[in-house]
């Protein structure tokens, strides 16, 4: 795909302001706003929703913690808590967990997922899940 100027423009808009939101843990919703307006003007529907609603960057933890640096990230995902492994319904291993997530126009939104356990956990909760 061939970007014109004003398209590459905000688009180098957008990668400094989530470069400045990650390093300061904040950001301006002004901003957002101007940018969210830029983008539908010279995007089409699918080319914003792609950019603004499925970019993930990962959140940034403190070293040696499990815990966000920053409550405040500009798109992120993370785990708030995990259940213990068990047996679902189709006889797969899994484990329930709350996540948080964050999306820049969308905001916190809270959830539970069944994720696959891994062969360590699996074994380290064997009595639990299969006696």
């Amino acid at each position: 795909m061939h970007y014109n100027d004003t398209q590459i423009q905000i688009l180098n808009d957008v990668k400094e302001f989530a470069r400045v939101a990650i390093i300061n843990g904040s950001y301006d919703e002004e901003t957002i706003s101007t940018l969210d307006q830029s983008i539908q003007e010279h995007f089409t529907l699918d080319q914003f929703i792609d950019l603004m609603f499925y970019l993930d960057n990962p959140s940034v933890s403190n070293i040696g913690s499990d815990t966000s640096a920053r409550m405040g990230c500009f798109w992120c995902n993370e785990t708030i808590s995990e259940g213990p492994c068990h047996l679902n319904g189709y006889g797969v291993v899994v484990k329930t967990i709350t996540f948080r997530k964050r999306r820049v126009f969308i905001g916190w939104s809270n959830g539970e997922a069944d994720v696959p356990c891994s062969d360590s956990e699996i074994w380290d909760q064997y009595d639990d899940i299969f006696n």
